[in-house]
């Protein structure tokens, strides 16, 4: 399948260039991919300084979770992209002209060789076109409004290692990284501000899968009741690595034990 637009590229990326002056005025700095004037390099050492330690159950208990949306590009939907424009306030004329530049994709088929009809599309950004990226970094930023809205209610409480920069998620283009305490009002809250991301965009159930990690002793954090709270986003069976009262194993969705992962020196 090829894929072709009807707006010169030479006008795309003076479109692609204006928008790379005001993205890291709209972007929050827990996005560093696209932005100019940031390194993914410092999310990725950042993430590793929130990681290291995790394998000690004597902190405070503390839980990362990974998101990772699949195929995040082609199921963005055209309408809420408009809409996250308008709320960012982009001008009625930029916003036309990313539309122009947005919907007039099409794509030809390739039968036995030959390039056979058109077909336009419906939704979705195309990769390899110069603004592609920096949309989806927009279409992101309304993830980590939601994650801030919720982390301003009292029943959320950071990650043990972030209360003072208020950190709760690292972006990485189409992969993230959220960050909270270890219970379950603060899962709860990560997985109603994922859910209200999924209900906005559109993106079908397939699109975000989600794995999390829990470590640190919290008896009331139970395989059971961490998956009751956080329920696998659609079909996807992703296991859920967790410590309960220093024994660390991995449960399926409905919360059994299924792997003891513990080493030979019970670490």
């Amino acid at each position: 399948m090829n894929t072709t637009a009807q707006i010169p590229i030479r006008s795309q990326q003076i479109i692609s260039k204006r928008l790379q002056v005001v993205l890291p005025v709209l972007v929050d700095p827990a996005q560093s991919r696209f932005v100019k004037g940031r390194r993914i390099a410092d999310n990725i050492f950042l993430t590793q300084e929130l990681m290291r330690g995790y394998h000690k159950s004597s902190s405070s208990p503390r839980c990362a979770m990974k998101v990772d949306i699949r195929k995040a590009y082609d199921n963005v939907r055209w309408e809420f992209l408009w809409d996250v424009l308008s709320s960012m306030n982009f001008h009625p004329t930029m916003i036309k002209r990313l539309q122009a530049c947005v919907t007039t994709a099409n794509y030809t088929l390739s039968l036995n060789g030959e390039a056979t009809g058109y077909i336009m599309g419906q939704k979705g950004l195309w990769q390899g076109d110069p603004l592609s990226s920096y949309l989806f970094v927009l279409v992101m930023e309304i993830l980590t409004c939601l994650l801030r809205e919720k982390s301003m209610l009292p029943e959320f409480h950071f990650h043990w290692r972030c209360g003072h920069t208020k950190i709760i998620n690292l972006c990485f283009a189409d992969d993230l990284m959220i960050f909270c305490k270890g219970e379950l009002s603060s899962i709860t809250l990560i997985q109603e501000a994922l859910t209200e991301f999924q209900a906005l965009s559109e993106m079908t159930s397939e699109s975000v899968k989600e794995s999390g990690k829990i470590f640190g002793y919290n008896p009331s954090v139970t395989p059971t009741a961490v998956v009751s709270h956080v329920p696998t986003v659609g079909s996807v069976n992703h296991a859920k690595k967790l410590r309960d009262n220093g024994n660390c194993f991995v449960c399926d969705k409905h919360g059994h034990k299924v792997v003891d992962c513990r080493n030979e020196q019970g670490q």
